[in-house]
């Protein structure tokens, strides 16, 4: 069932296109979400970017496994390559699920009391997890910063935190909200300098002035603040799931409203016919009626 990415997701109507050559199945293309997404139980796919509520659910999952990763209060885990093939899909599900961890880092903390928190543990009775939550964060040192998906602040090599993450997870929710891959796939040293400048993926103006809809318009407020390049000012991931939850169950009572109205004009129609038929039945009684008055 864990067979796809979410890269195939996300491009799944260029992958269809695009022909690819493989030693085993030579030149092909590949097969239509249709025919590996599962389906819920009104047809619709488990996973897909083509319908508002599918782009909340995927948008989701993307950062709901970042805030697992960065919220683990004994050792929060810094994932450090984030990209849709990162991610995996169930299609029995619909499920995301981060992967590939073979670049991660692990976020220690600074004890300004220096000593251990099992000994403070020991002495005081306080908690452990409880201790490590409320310690700052030692900041992080990776020497290379390939390709066109990391952070400004990566290619500065300055110091850095978990918000690497939540930056470079704003290239697969620009994949989630266009379509598009950010930058057109180009990962030249212009791309690094423009991001490093604070250029970031173009959205077609449409869809920022919410002419797509609202819910477009709200991933395209959270896309801009995980772009952020400040990184005090960028978005932590659970600010981000908070927000998508928020647009998932406005979104969810919008839709059930308009079911309800749906079904309401429906039966003022049906009762509208009722009353319609009534009198015509009505009126082809009364001319008998007075024919016997008159008898």
């Amino acid at each position: 069932a864990i067979s796809h990415t979410l890269d195939d997701v996300i491009y799944a109507r260029e992958n269809e296109e695009v022909k690819t050559w493989s030693p085993r199945g030579g030149l092909h293309t590949s097969p239509p979400l249709e025919s590996w997404m599962g389906k819920d139980e009104n047809g619709e796919l488990l996973a897909t970017r083509e319908t508002e509520i599918g782009r909340i659910r995927l948008a989701l999952g993307v950062f709901r496994g970042l805030k697992d990763l960065h919220e683990r209060l004994d050792l929060p885990i810094v994932h450090a390559d984030l990209q849709a093939k990162q991610y995996l899909v169930d299609s029995t599900t619909g499920q995301v699920y981060l992967n590939d961890f073979n670049r991660c880092r692990f976020l220690t903390k600074k004890d300004d009391q220096f000593y251990d928190a099992s000994v403070r543990n020991r002495t005081t009775g306080s908690d452990n997890a409880s201790d490590a939550s409320e310690l700052e964060s030692c900041p992080l040192h990776i020497p290379t910063a390939p390709g066109a998906s990391r952070s400004p602040e990566e290619y500065d090599m300055a110091p850095l935190n978990e918000k690497i993450d939540v930056y470079s997870a704003g290239n697969v929710l620009y994949g989630i909200i266009t379509g598009l891959h950010p930058w057109n796939k180009e990962r030249g040293k212009n791309i690094k300098t423009a991001i490093q400048n604070g250029k970031r993926p173009e959205v077609d103006v449409s869809i920022r002035n919410g002419e797509r809809g609202f819910v477009d318009k709200e991933l395209v407020r959270l896309l801009d603040w995980v772009y952020e390049g400040n990184v005090s000012k960028r978005a932590s991931a659970s600010e981000i799931v908070e927000e998508l939850e928020r647009l998932l169950e406005m979104h969810t009572t919008k839709v059930e409203r308009a079911g309800q109205l749906l079904v309401e004009d429906r039966l003022g129609n049906i009762f509208s016919d009722e009353n319609h038929v009534q009198n015509e039945e009505d009126e082809t009684l009364l001319p008998v009626q007075m024919l016997r008055h008159k008898i």
